[in-house]
């Protein structure tokens, strides 16, 4: 079992370890991260006073359960990604550095991309709803890099590195956050 250390600074940049995909939070065992899944979360459409442009969001949704069993998964991370409108995400390396927010695409693409990420882990023998760690892209600072392979059929491969430093707090949420790491490779089923 290994153990979450501390998180690079900029996940967003070099190369990826290829390792199986796992969830790392501080002070805590890995995490397996076995049902991989792409699906589409619908279109989004930006407006300027010339025209207005389509995208569409794919969720990426990675969970700690066999894949006959992601319907009641414990633990969830999900990345999503704005393309242009018909594209998929085959061919294509996402990066969010942290220092900026700012969103980056190492595509020729000519589209703004964007990483929205949130993890939730629920409270062992919780209700619905309770989680030991809820953080998502609106409150806390993060820095990942997502890169995926072309699609074969139903299936789509990829590597993450997802960085969340510890000691974040929220307007809602004044317990500083753990550290988190979601990395490795994986094989998504497209839905």
């Amino acid at each position: 079992m290994a153990y979450a250390q501390s998180v690079p600074t900029d996940c967003s940049m070099g190369a990826i370890p290829d390792e199986p995909l796992v969830l790392r939070v501080a002070g805590m065992p890995d995490q397996p991260l076995p049902a991989v899944r792409v699906d589409n979360g619908g279109t989004m459409q930006f407006s300027s006073d010339d025209s207005a442009d389509v995208y569409q969001v794919l969720r990426l949704k990675m969970n700690d359960r066999a894949p006959d069993d992601v319907f009641d998964p414990v633990v969830e991370i999900a990345t999503s990604f704005l393309v242009a409108n018909g594209q998929s995400l085959g061919d294509k390396i996402f990066r969010k550095p942290a220092a900026t927010g700012a969103d980056i695409s190492d595509t020729p693409v000519k589209v703004d991309e964007q990483v929205m990420w949130s993890v939730q882990i629920p409270i062992p023998g919780g209700q619905y709803g309770d989680y030991a760690v809820n953080l998502d892209h609106v409150f806390y600072v993060a820095s990942a890099r997502v890169e995926f392979a072309q699609q074969d059929g139903g299936k789509l491969a990829g590597r993450i590195h997802l960085c969340v430093p510890g000691n974040q707090t929220s307007p809602f949420n004044k317990v500083p956050s753990s550290q988190i790491e979601v990395v490795g490779s994986f094989s998504a089923l497209v839905e």
